[in-house]
């Protein structure tokens, strides 16, 4: 399986995680997810948008920004929810080309050395 189908697959996985992130409704009105759930799916979710589109990327950049201000509550997730399904739509619209560019670099890189 090529890179950039693992990297599509992962992403359907990731989104399929999100989605079923339990939300606990609290009896003063204020909902939140499941802490360990929404820290597993952000913390890989990170590492994908790092891989996918690199630490310089406005996904990137974004996802972490609002991971690093998250409290905890449902608005915080909904927000990185909505950077991560952009980067998804990004990546498998052909619009994030960095994955395929490192790739491309270390063969090339490889070749020259031999």
């Amino acid at each position: 399986m090529k890179n950039t189908q693992l990297v599509s697959q992962r992403f359907v996985e990731l989104e399929a995680q999100f989605k079923a992130i339990p939300i606990i409704r609290a009896e003063h009105g204020s909902n939140y997810p499941e802490t360990a759930a929404w820290r597993q799916w952000s913390t890989s979710a990170l590492n994908l948008l790092s891989a996918a589109s690199g630490e310089a990327s406005a996904h990137y950049s974004n996802f972490k920004s609002l991971y690093d201000r998250a409290t905890g509550s449902e608005s915080n997730l909904k927000a990185m929810g909505g950077v991560f399904l952009a980067a998804k739509a990004d990546f498998e619209g052909g619009y994030i080309f960095k994955l395929e560019a490192t790739i491309s670099g270390e063969i090339f890189g490889d070749f020259v050395s031999l």
